[in-house]
């Protein structure tokens, strides 16, 4: 059995969304719902409308530096119910943080899900996520197998 055989449902069309550039360091995103095929006897529809908000507080480029370190606060907003929508609003703020060493890139994220209603339903979850890459940058990327992630999760609730 495939992956895709064994999803109860598949998003039709995900959109990068619109996003507003207020200020150099200052990212506001909106992303429209996405289209919901289900394979069960479940209703198709969209999905919540969910949005982020990027603050990169510190940066340099290459050979000044060469870091990056920023605060993202997304979540999602209920606009339908479920089995499409969470029916709750989620709440993500994200801490990360970069740092190229020569060949070597770093990058590290601190994330937590938090349903603002519905804990005993959604739970909460913190991530963790590392990920180490060494080469070049051009031939570099998350399908290279010069890279090297490593993710760490702590689930509360159901």
């Amino acid at each position: 059995m495939t992956a895709r055989e064994d999803c109860k449902s598949q998003p039709v069309r995900s959109s990068r969304g619109l996003e507003i550039i207020l200020h150099s360091r200052l990212e506001v995103r909106i992303f429209p719902p996405s289209y919901l095929v289900h394979q069960a006897n479940v209703p198709d529809g969209f999905s919540d409308l969910s949005y982020q908000v990027k603050f990169r507080a510190f940066s340099a480029t290459e050979g000044k530096g060469d870091y990056s370190v920023g605060f993202f606060f997304g979540g999602s907003v209920p606009t339908v119910r479920a089995p499409n929508g969470l029916g709750h609003t989620v709440l993500t703020p994200m801490f990360a943080a970069a740092k190229g060493l020569g060949p070597w890139d770093i990058q590290s994220t601190l994330a937590a899900t938090l349903p603002t209603s519905g804990t005993n339903v959604l739970g909460r979850s913190i991530l963790f996520n590392t990920e180490v890459t060494i080469g070049s940058r051009e031939r570099s990327g998350p399908c290279s197998n010069r890279t090297r992630r490593s993710g760490w999760t702590a689930l509360s609730g159901p």
